[in-house]
């Protein structure tokens, strides 16, 4: 038993909400993936297995659609709307990422849908939201990052702000999106209605900015970017074979001062006035360039072990590579593999950082090929025949 196992969602999300409908499929619901005829833009999106570009072997998109189901469906066609509208009246959840207004324009906004099915729940990703004067603005994940200002505390203090790498404002509507939907599969279980959740980007991305807005608002303090800047020893320093991260700024002082010693290395570190975490800060330049030196006599391993014998807040700063193997995610089961078939070899996954006592998630199925689920759906659903489909393919439907 899964813990979202029953629930159908239909999933027009794209890139924007994509990791949304994973957490959900990922928890057991029945997730159909809606693909316009010929496979999601998605499909086209970087990396690729092997570097061959190909729309079945896109990692970004295998990642983001496993355990999912695949049709195709033309919903700018009527005849593809009124398949949709079948669809809407036997499953519970619809997300989208469309811009506001063109599911109204098509007939299929929330007011029209849920005169169907009167307990959906329909999520809608957008930018901005659903109303104000940027309602209509068209977005990206740049665009969300700097809207939602964490792009102006992202990088270093003398350069100009950074984007943060991956897809961050996506990611944070999706995790928003997905706990709507939970919220709302509470409600609906408790009196049978459904709601329509309105997810902007841009608050997404506002809300991860902590102490940020409220320290303006009550102190005047423009927050700087502090990406580079690192405190007296707090922040990443090179090493033998790679980085190491320091966060021995105040409670680790003492104890690290005491290892440079037993090496030879502490200068004049030792002294009682590097105590006092103020002089530490002024003098910054000072204490670093011992530090580099001793860190640079180390590798990584054997700073972290030593600092954790040694009670001082270090840990290494892993490549991919080292993730793959790292012995703590190894015993927690955390990389995966699945299944390919088709390519005639298994790929390992991240699997979910959630963790269910008593229903643990769903990991293990493959993202579905383009319209891979189109006869199940549409014939166990809609009692849809062969001779049918293939006269919507022919017609550019499905």
């Amino acid at each position: 038993m899964w813990a979202l196992e029953g629930i159908r969602v239909l999933d027009l999300s794209h890139e924007k909400g994509e990791y949304c409908t994973k957490l959900l499929a990922d928890m057991g619901a029945e997730v159909i993936l809606v693909e316009k005829p010929g496979g999601s833009k998605n499909r086209s999106q970087g990396p690729f297995l092997e570097d061959i570009p190909h729309p079945e072997r896109s990692l970004h998109f295998f990642y983001f659609n496993s355990n999912k189901k695949s049709i195709t469906l033309n919903i700018e066609m009527t005849d593809g709307i009124e398949i949709f509208k079948n669809l809407v009246s036997k499953i519970d959840i619809v997300v989208e990422a469309f811009p506001p207004g063109r599911m109204e324009a098509l007939g299929l906004g929330y007011k029209s849908l849920s005169t169907i099915n009167p307990g959906l729940i329909m999520v809608s990703i957008t930018g901005f939201g659903q109303t104000g004067p940027h309602r209509d603005f068209a977005y990206n994940d740049l665009i969300a990052q700097a809207m939602g200002g964490l792009l102006f505390i992202s990088g270093n203090p003398f350069e100009p702000p950074a984007h943060l790498p991956g897809s961050m404002a996506y990611l944070q509507s999706s995790l928003n999106a997905a706990v709507g939907i939970l919220i709302a599969l509470i409600q609906q279980d408790r009196d049978g209605e459904g709601q329509w959740i309105d997810v902007s980007a841009q608050e997404a991305v506002a809300m991860t900015l902590e102490g940020v807005p409220y320290d303006y608002y009550f102190n005047g303090m423009i927050h700087s970017r502090e990406g580079g800047k690192a405190g007296a020893p707090r922040g990443i320093f090179p090493c033998k074979d790679g980085y190491i991260a320091c966060n021995a700024h105040r409670m680790g002082w003492e104890p690290l001062v005491e290892w440079l010693k037993d090496e030879g290395m502490a200068g004049d570190l030792g002294e009682d006035q590097w105590k006092d975490p103020e002089k530490r800060q002024i003098d910054l330049k000072h204490v670093n360039r011992i530090l580099k030196v001793f860190f640079q006599n180390h590798t990584k391993e054997e700073l972290y072990h030593e600092a954790q014998k040694r009670r001082i807040p270090f840990c290494p700063v892993n490549t991919p590579e080292e993730i793959l193997e790292d012995e703590q995610l190894a015993a927690r089961n955390f990389f995966i593999r699945m299944e390919h078939p088709e390519l005639s070899k298994d790929l390992i996954y991240p699997s979910t950082p959630i963790r269910l006592s008593n229903t643990p998630c769903k990991i293990g199925k493959r993202a579905p090929l383009v319209g891979e689920n189109n006869s199940e759906i549409y014939g166990k659903w809609l009692g849809m025949t062969g001779g049918d489909l293939e006269a919507l393919k022919r017609n550019g439907v499905i």
